[in-house]
């Protein structure tokens, strides 16, 4: 019977605070445009961070985000493409929710084309409270 659904589109956030919602509409805008992002009920307080980090710098950048979080109450999570040390892929946080995120190689995540821009999007909106984002920043040449 298909006229006992109504389409609804979802327009109010409750989970995800208004500064991580910022953050993930602007990644909307880009790669879905005529995506209208939800708009959040509250505010955490907290403007999400994002750092260039090298290769050499990432795993020492991942390990002082797991020891800042682990000093907090609540629930953290790494997250990155394969290949990322103690990351989950992002297809694997979908429907969970975190106090803190830490978003690992976006780029990385996007280069899967509009699969991993929706990826990406749930990566960003898993944070309940924190959310940071390490990009990856090629070597120098020499």
């Amino acid at each position: 019977m298909p006229d006992r659904w109504v389409y609804r589109s979802l327009s109010v956030n409750y989970r995800t605070p208004a500064e991580i919602m910022t953050v993930a509409a602007a990644l909307l805008a880009e790669f879905a445009p005529c995506v209208e992002p939800p708009e959040s009920v509250r505010a955490c307080g907290v403007r999400p961070w994002s750092s260039r980090v090298t290769d050499d710098e990432l795993v020492a950048a991942v390990e002082e985000f797991m020891r800042d979080e682990a000093g907090r109450d609540g629930t953290s999570v790494v997250v990155g493409p394969p290949g990322v040390p103690g990351a989950v892929a992002p297809s694997e946080t979908m429907g969970l929710e975190f106090d803190a995120v830490l978003v690992v190689a976006p780029e990385r995540i996007l280069a899967d084309g509009p699969r991993g821009a929706a990826e990406l999007y749930v990566a960003l909106t898993r944070a309940t409270q924190r959310l940071g984002v390490l990009h990856h920043a090629p070597l120098p040449r020499a």
